[in-house]
């Protein structure tokens, strides 16, 4: 009878030293696991870094794209207006010198002849200003030398 609990004391020891190099591999695989861990969250932190600059930077981008689109998209208004304008400007100068040609072209020629007219009217006028001026001034001497005289 012996052997049965020798048999079983060798499996229980066996079970037993199974069971102490289950607990060595768990502690050894619990430092390492902690490690790991550790290295994780140092990754972790590093990687959110790194994607906190990387999104400033996508931001930043897609705010100068949007700034640069909308600069681009007033230019093109700007062209499309200018062209516009410059294209409606002749069709109505066009238009108004087929209704109004014949008319403007008389009423020029009568605006230039009055504008020549006033021209001589003014020099005619400066002329006259200038005798205007030599009869004040004569008549002013003569008349302080008359009364210089008479007060003599």
């Amino acid at each position: 009878m012996n052997s049965p609990t020798n048999a079983r004391e060798i499996l229980i020891a066996e079970a037993l030293g199974d069971i102490v190099r289950l607990l060595d591999r768990v502690e050894a695989i619990t430092a390492t696991l902690e490690t790991t861990r550790r290295e994780m969250v140092s990754t972790g932190a590093d990687l959110t870094q790194r994607l906190d600059a990387i999104e400033g930077r996508i931001q930043a981008m897609a705010r100068n794209a949007a700034i640069g689109l909308v600069h681009r998209l007033a230019q093109q208004a700007s062209e499309a207006l200018h062209t516009a304008v410059a294209g409606e400007s002749r069709v109505i100068a066009d238009r108004m010198r087929q209704a109004f040609g014949e008319q403007l072209e008389s009423l020029l020629v009568r605006v230039s002849s009055l504008s020549d007219e006033l021209r001589r009217f003014n020099r005619h006028w400066e002329t006259w200003l200038t005798h205007l001026a030599t009869a004040i001034i004569s008549g002013l001497l003569t008349w302080s030398l008359t009364v210089a005289w008479a007060t003599r």
